[in-house]
């Protein structure tokens, strides 16, 4: 006859039943108490991704204590499961929800005595009832026997029992050192109540058991059902007074199960966070960094860290932090050169980084690796070279570090050669001889307004450095003459007038045109006129003046 169940049970299950861990100092004992190498059958994995990103990240961490370490621990009661943080990130990593708790394992119902004596019990009552049953047609009897055959294939379901997953709280300690999970004999209380349900179902099944019929073979025939069923009933009675106080944690779990149950593995699953900002990165990460996660499942009391902090041990698990810090602003400790022989550049920024000299429209006209061990807070000094043409003197440039992960720094400004800066060009006009003075010289306009010069502001603005406008000076008429050709300039000393030198300069960029206007008709003073207006000039050539084209240029109008 085919059985229809079989005495070892193995299969898988999942249910999920909270449990609260109650708070725990952080256990500290020596290593030398652990009866087996646990560090060698722990690991611990987290899915946190490269963290490249301030503000919040969530990871799991996975931690799984293998067969040869349960065999020791997971059957003694209450376990802990602790994840110790490193230290960069104690008091900024912190529990995401609860802990899930899966223990894996394996039943073998045979070493359970009850459940073995029900077993062994029910197997002779199930040839009975089956040849009764086959037979039934002999006797003219009717059964519902079919609720008690499903009864006994529920021990069946307990061949799909190897995980349980529960849940448990969190618990930080030692101001975030620690995070630790307390669980206790949760799984095999379970399946204790799994076999008090099957046992529940069974006998329900029997006590619903009819047969019916008539006549004295009927009254025979259930006679004997009665007597086959009798050890059935009596071990359903008394796995039915102990197995609901297992269940409900009020009876000795070891002393039930004895060696029934075999634990494979428990995995605690720790769901994390952390909030990081950057001051957090430029202190700890300035150059990226590696943490490593330590973790471990032990009885309480039993609890060394550094024991398990060997080289290519599993239960070791690192995140790691991307460089996304910025090098701080390069320093520009020197310039030298000019437009002729080019310009050098004394910059300190951080080692390893890469400095690059930019142009107003950020092209790159100069670059160095700065020397040393790139660690995102080492500075060295480096020379970088400009070439002369690479840009007008007095430019302002961008000077940068970019670091090896390409972050960029905030920009120092480089002046390349002298700055050109405005300088006011002022104007006064002689009402007795019609001249007028274009000068920079306050003394001189002061000068001459205190002469009977009257003041006409500003006539627009020249470059503090440039091409020369050379001035002269007639000693018979009292005029004044400004030209940009060094050529004109000799041909008019020649012809008497005074070289006055330089006294302002033309602008390189050639922004603003100062237009020149002769009078063919005048005799002294005013024969040329300057001026930034194309209006004004318009007018004069209109009464006569000779347009003489631009003379020079400025660098802006005068408002």
């Amino acid at each position: 006859m085919k059985k229809k169940f079989s005495r070892v049970a193995m299969g898988s299950l999942f249910f999920a039943s909270a449990l609260v861990a109650s708070t725990v100092a952080a256990p500290v004992a020596q290593a030398a108490v652990i009866d087996v190498e646990i560090g060698k059958y722990t690991s611990l994995d987290n899915d946190y991704p490269v963290v490249n990103q301030t503000g919040e990240t969530k990871g799991n961490f996975a931690l799984t204590a293998g067969a040869l370490a349960e065999l020791q621990i997971i059957l003694k009661g209450d376990k802990l499961a602790t994840l110790k943080v490193p230290e960069e990130l104690v008091g900024k990593i912190n529990p995401d929800g609860d802990a899930e708790v899966q223990v894996g394992f394996t039943i073998d119902l045979t070493e359970i005595s009850l459940v073995d004596q029900l077993l062994t019990a029910a197997e002779t009552a199930v040839g009975t009832l089956a040849y009764l049953i086959d037979s039934q047609s002999l006797f003219g009897l009717k059964t519902n026997f079919q609720e008690v055959n499903e009864a006994l294939k529920a021990f069946d379901y307990l061949r799909n029992l190897n995980v349980s997953v529960t849940s448990s709280q969190i618990t930080v300690l030692d101001g975030g050192e620690y995070m630790q999970v307390q669980f206790d004999d949760a799984t095999m209380r379970f399946i204790a109540n799994k076999i008090s349900e099957a046992v529940d179902n069974l006998q329900a099944a029997i006590l619903a058991f009819e047969l019916s019929g008539t006549g004295v073979i009927s009254s025979a025939v259930a006679g004997l059902i009665d007597v086959a069923l009798v050890p059935v009933k009596a071990i359903i009675n008394a796995l039915l007074e102990v197995v609901p106080c297992i269940a409900n944690g009020f009876a000795d779990i070891t002393k039930f199960f004895g060696a029934a149950t075999m634990f494979k593995e428990s995995t605690v699953t720790f769901p994390t966070a952390m909030d990081l900002p950057m001051e957090w990165f430029e202190e700890f990460a300035p150059n990226g960094l590696t943490v490593n996660f330590l973790g471990t499942i032990v009885e309480p009391g039993i609890l060394e860290f550094e024991f398990f902090e060997k080289e290519n041990n599993d239960n070791v698990s690192p995140v790691v932090f991307a460089d996304i810090v910025k090098p701080v602003t390069p320093v520009i400790k020197e310039i030298a050169g000019d437009k002729d022989t080019g310009y050098t550049l004394l910059v300190t920024a951080e080692a390893g980084s890469t400095v690059n000299v930019k142009d107003p429209e950020g092209n790159v006209i100069g670059t160095a690796v700065v020397p040393g061990t790139a660690d995102g807070k080492t500075q060295a000094d480096v020379t970088v070279t400009v070439k002369g043409d690479a840009v007008k003197e007095g430019t302002d440039c961008d000077v940068t570090a970019t670091d090896a992960a390409g972050n960029e720094s905030d920009a120092a400004i480089a002046q390349l050669g002298d700055k050109v800066e405005p300088v006011e060009i002022f104007r006064a006009y002689n009402p007795n001889s019609g001249e007028h003075l274009y000068t920079p010289s306050e003394k001189e306009m002061g000068e001459v307004i205190a002469a009977g010069w009257d003041d006409e502001g500003t006539a627009w603005y020249a470059t503090s450095r440039g091409n020369t406008v050379y001035r002269l000076y007639n000693p018979n008429s009292g005029e004044h003459f400004y030209t940009l050709s060094e050529k004109e300039y000799e041909e008019v000393a020649e012809a008497g007038w005074k070289k006055e030198g330089s006294t302002f300069f033309s602008n390189e960029e050639e922004e603003v045109e100062i237009f020149r206007v002769f009078n063919p008709n005048a005799q002294g003073p005013g024969s040329h006129h300057y001026t930034v207006y194309g209006e004004e000039r318009d007018g004069l050539v209109d009464l006569g003046w000779t347009d003489e084209a631009v003379a020079f240029y400025g660098m802006a109008v005068a408002e």
